[in-house]
């Protein structure tokens, strides 16, 4: 928030309106105690022998000060609009100094009569002052830090109308009689400081030069109040902060008057008023730390809930001094809890060439509110006869008014803040691109749906107030329907008649020409995959409506998986845990007459980007790993030669590995297992990764020809191998150099260290680990044969790795069993690195035949694994804990779908892939019990949708998007899984993409529903495929 301050104009503006209330505050404050001393011993002559002071007492300067807004604020609020702002602010501080000089010229004088003129002029100077200042505020800062930068105006508002009352009370009383005239200079020099600040401001443009000015105040106050433009939430913001600052000003006085009550001195009592300010500046400061980028309004009902809970606390004993401290505090903390978000909507609300307009008829409102305070206190001193607890009391009895009637009138502010709060404290955001959200004017804002939360999320996210169409059985419900309908949502359901659809739409177009912005997840439910849905036409009903409103494409990360979402069985089944991370990106803005698949296509790029923008140690395999082995340390993630391996036992091995590694491998080498199939080929990749370096599997049974010059393109640095081995690299270690090597300092580390909590354990074992770094090299033969090298960073492998863990829903109970060989990227992916993360036990065949896939719930193999499975299945009912089977390889036949179906009673799922892409594009999935074809995850014949994460788009031969569905063309992914390099058979580095998007040398299309088809016959220019890619 303070680096605010940088900013040359913001900081000299900061600076100036603080000298400036330290001024203003300074000299009233002087005149307050002046004319509240009568009757008392020190009484000055001159002051008694007012006739305003002895009849109007401290009415008289509040009233004073108050009347020149009234009048001329509707004035000065169009001179904004029609001058630049500085140049008044620049004015009104010359200004200062001549009324300042008159305020000396007074003291000089003696005449109280000519100080409560100078305090007149100080209104005037203030109300030309005023609507300029908060006014340009939004032209200096932007609308994304409008609260911080109110909250830090407040906040040193406060802290000089402190320190002016404390001057002022220290003058009026060490300065008194003939010492008195040196205020002046006081006065004079700090007015002279605060004009020099404000020449530092940047001079800024006028908004609207052609702005015609009535001398007639009245005709201008109705001029700004038709600014308004029936704006429900901005008129009720002027009338509550006029209802704020009467209530303000009245305490102001009787604070003097309880001082004077309780016998303090004038030092004293302008330290009462410490504590209000304290309290406003903590409370200003919380305010624009809760807010952020946003306005959030539902601090005002708390703000004036707290304001009147505060001042009744002197009703305990109001003679303690400390007590009416307290009371102050907060008082003063709701004040600032209220003020933020009533001065940022002020300022926010109106178009900019309105703005000026506005903050004059604020001004001119609030004023009336302090008009009113002086009367008010006269009426409550003389007419009632109340004493300043009394006083208190009425002042919390109206407060307490006003919390109740800003629940009545405008609670979806208070709803909107609760649900914020509440999904702030489930969730971490993570919000990309929120400036893409235009500060005025209406939008419709179109997300997927991933969960029950989604609104919450969306609002939460979003910098202005959303409206939604919502699920119309929602507003039903106990508590949740009283929440949507304060916040304003439409009601709609699937089941509505055809003229209540269109009633909901027609509704939800008029919110967006009216200026608001208008979400809906166009998907129609929440997903029951995690995969992206097709996208309704309802938008585009709502959008063509609007007269050109823009739509903006939003969308929500890492929320399938939560406790809201249908990623469980059961709704109870997902764990509840605090501080969830959750991304959300907002899009370029699309034209109106954008269709549903450019819509959802722009929506899955945005999810793809969001993955994209993910870095740092958090995004290595080394530090999930860690997370994993620690979450799962009594459950078995590892089951191999007869042995099973809880989490603890393989970080602990792991570990130890490591630790040997770093003494026998240079530092960041580029490392070569050629190991057969074993435990041991497990865990050293897992040691390689843990350390720092980067692993490529290799297989024993390639050529040595083939194998020597991948080794070389692969510019490994060290071979690890089972026994001899004559590649041509500079070091050759034997695995047995390396086991040798773990010494019983090393297993006594790796004990300890796997006991920490990962929090302690990452920073210790992978800190300079990082997303971007190569984590796997992986060897693509391709359709032609040429073996293609391709380098993998951590980032690549753990965003498809997350990707399969989302739709496929991997946990502990789960058993994989996989026949895809340890080089191949499908069991890298789906295989080692999916079991592991996800807490399945990954179940390793150390025979190098075929596995036996009787314990599987998830089963990775190619076709011809299938076929033999099936052969030795005794009939119907066979694998009866299956839950998923992928094959892996080029093909799935009708034939072998249907008999693998007969024999377990599931599908056997093909997905889309290549080496290249680390490795998968899209799968099938099982189609969810109960659920309609929407909610369908599988479609035989087609590859499947494509994994959440990965965009996926057809394009023409010379690259222009596609964007209607079955149109086909070549297939291009862009996400995060896109390979880090790649070199072919030359040691030419690849092409990898362009603007982001892969070409895969593919043809194909996108179905309605959104499931990625294949052109089998075109396979000219196809990438390489790998061993091992997820495929058709």
């Amino acid at each position: 928030m303070l680096k605010l301050l940088k900013q040359k104009s913001f900081g000299a503006l900061t600076a100036t309106q603080f000298l400036g209330a330290f001024n203003d505050n300074a000299f009233k404050m002087l005149v307050l105690l002046l004319v509240a001393s009568l009757g008392r011993d020190h009484a000055l002559p001159w002051v008694e022998s007012s006739w305003v002071a002895q009849n109007f007492g401290q009415a008289a300067p509040a009233f004073l000060f108050a009347l020149p807004f009234v009048f001329l604020g509707p004035l000065t609020g169009a001179l904004a609009d029609r001058l630049s702002k500085t140049a008044i602010i620049r004015a009104a501080n010359l200004l200062e100094i001549g009324v300042m000089l008159g305020a000396t010229l007074g003291l000089v004088l003696r005449s109280y009569d000519g100080l409560l003129f100078t305090v007149f002029l100080m209104g005037v100077q203030s109300a030309l002052f005023g609507p300029a200042k908060y006014g340009v505020i939004k032209e200096l800062v932007g609308g994304r830090d409008l609260s911080r930068a109110n909250a830090l105006i407040q906040a040193s508002t406060m802290i000089a109308i402190l320190l002016g009352n404390v001057v002022g009370g220290f003058l009026a009383e060490y300065l008194g009689g003939a010492m008195l005239p040196w205020a002046g200079a006081w006065y004079v020099s700090f007015a002279v400081v605060g004009w020099f600040w404000s020449l530092r401001i940047e001079q800024t443009p006028a908004v609207n030069p052609e702005r015609v000015i009535c001398p007639n105040p009245f005709v201008e106050f109705r001029n700004h109040w038709r600014a308004t433009d029936g704006d429900r939430d901005l008129v009720l913001s002027l009338i509550a902060s006029a209802f704020f600052y009467m209530v303000a000003a009245l305490f102001v006085t009787v604070v003097i008057s309880y001082g004077n009550w309780l016998g303090l001195p004038e030092t004293r009592i302008g330290l009462l008023n410490a504590a209000t300010i304290i309290g406003i500046v903590v409370g200003a400061w919380a305010a624009g730390r809760v807010s952020g980028d946003r306005t959030e309004g539902g601090l005002v009902p708390l703000g004036l809930i707290l304001m009147s809970l505060g001042t009744l606390l002197v009703q305990w004993n109001p003679e303690s001094v400390e007590l009416l401290r307290l009371s102050l505090f907060c008082m003063g903390f709701g004040a600032g809890l209220f003020s933020i978000p009533i001065r940022c909507l002020i300022q926010g609300l109106p178009a900019p060439e309105q703005r000026g307009s506005i903050q004059g008829l604020a001004e001119t409102m609030d004023f009336v509110g302090i008009l009113l305070a002086g009367p008010l206190f006269l009426f409550l001193e003389k007419g009632l006869q109340l004493t300043p607890p009394q006083m208190f009391l009425v002042g919390s009895c109206l407060m307490g008014l006003g919390a109740i009637a800003s629940l009545v009138l405008a609670g979806q502010f208070l709803a909107r803040f609760v649900l914020m709060f509440l999904t702030r404290t489930r969730y971490r955001l993570r919000v990309l691109h929120a400036d893409r959200v235009p500060d005025h004017g209406g939008a419709l804002i179109v997300s997927n749906h991933v969960s029950f939360v989604d609104a919450m999320l969306v609002y939460a996210a979003c910098p202005r107030p959303v409206r939604f169409l919502m699920f119309r059985d929602y507003f039903e419900m106990p508590m949740v329907g009283w929440f949507v309908r304060r916040m304003g949502a439409i009601p709609v359901s699937s089941k509505d008649t055809d003229e209540q659809k269109a009633e909901a739409l027609a509704r939800a177009a008029d919110m967006v020409r009216r200026g608001h912005l208008v979400c809906l997840f166009s998907e129609g439910a929440i997903t029951r995959t995690g995969s992206l849905l097709p996208f309704s036409s309802g938008f585009a009903r709502i959008a063509e409506q609007t007269g050109g409103a823009p739509i903006i494409p939003m969308s929500l990360d890492r929320v399938w998986g939560s406790l809201f979402s249908f990623s469980k069985t059961r709704f109870f089944e997902a764990s509840l845990s605090l501080g969830r991370p959750v991304d959300v990106a907002f899009g370029q803005a699309l034209p109106t007459d954008s269709s549903a698949p450019a819509v959802r296509a722009a929506v899955a790029e945005l999810i793809a980007e969001q993955r994209l923008a993910r870095g740092g140690w958090r995004g290595s395999l080394g530090f999930r790993l860690l997370v994993a082995a620690h979450k799962n340390r009594r459950n078995v993630l590892l089951s191999a030669e007869g042995r099973e391996w809880t989490g603890a036992q393989l970080l602990e091995a792991v570990l130890e590995r490591s630790f040997a590694l770093d003494r026998c491998l240079p530092p960041h080498a580029r490392v070569g297992l050629l190991l057969p199939r074993s435990t041991e080929l497990f865990l050293m990749q897992l040691a390689v990764t843990l350390s720092g370096r980067s692993v490529a599997v290799l297989d024993p049974e390639w050529g040595a020809a083939a194998l020597d010059d991948l080794v070389v393109r692969a510019r490994l640095d060290v071979l690890v191998h089972g026994g001899h081995s004559s590649h041509p690299i500079p070091n050759t270690v034997p695995m047995e150099q390396i086991l040798t090597a773990i010494t019983p300092g090393d297993r006594r580390r790796a004990r300890r260290l796997q006991r920490m909590p990962p929090a302690l354990s990452t920073r210790l074992i992978v800190p300079h680990q990082d997303a971007g770094d190569l984590a796997l090299i992986f060897f693509s033969s391709g359709a032609s044969g040429a073996p293609k090298v391709v380098e993998a960073s951590h980032a690549c492998v753990l965003s498809n790795v997350q990707s399969l863990l989302q739709v496929l829903v991997v946990g502990s109970a789960d058993r994989v069993v996989s026949a895809l060989p340890p080089w191949s990227p499908l069991g890298q992916t789906c295989g080692l690195w999916a079991s592991l993360l996800g807490g399945a036990v990954h179940c390793i065949d150390v025979e190098g035949g075929r596995p036996d896939p009787s314990p599987a719930t998830i089963l990775l193999g190619t076709p011809s694994d299938y076929r033999a499975w099936i052969q030795d299945m005794p009939g119907e009912g066979a694998l009866p804990d299956l839950r998923i089977a992928i094959a892996g390889g080029r093909h799935v036949s009708q034939e072998l779908f249907n008999a693998f179906s007969e024999r377990t009673g599931m599908p056997l799922l093909a997905g889309f892939g290549a080496t290249e892409l680390c490795p998968v594009v899209s799968v099938n999935l099982p189609n969810p019990p109960g659920q309609s074809p929407r909610h369908h995850g599988l479609r035989p014949g087609s590859v499947g949708r494509p994994l959440p994460g990965v965009a996926v788009r057809i394009a023409d031969d010379e690259g222009a998007w596609l964007s209607e569905p079955d149109q086909e063309g070549w297939i291009e992914v862009k996400g995060p899984n896109v390979m880090s390099a790649g070199f072919g058979a030359d040691g030419e580095l690849l092409p990898q993409s362009t603007e982001g998007w892969c070409r895969t040398g593919d043809r194909g299309h996108l179905d309605r529903d959104g499931f990625l088809w294949l052109d089998e016959t075109a396979a000219e220019g196809r990438l390489g495929r790998g061993s091992a890619p997820a495929a058709q």
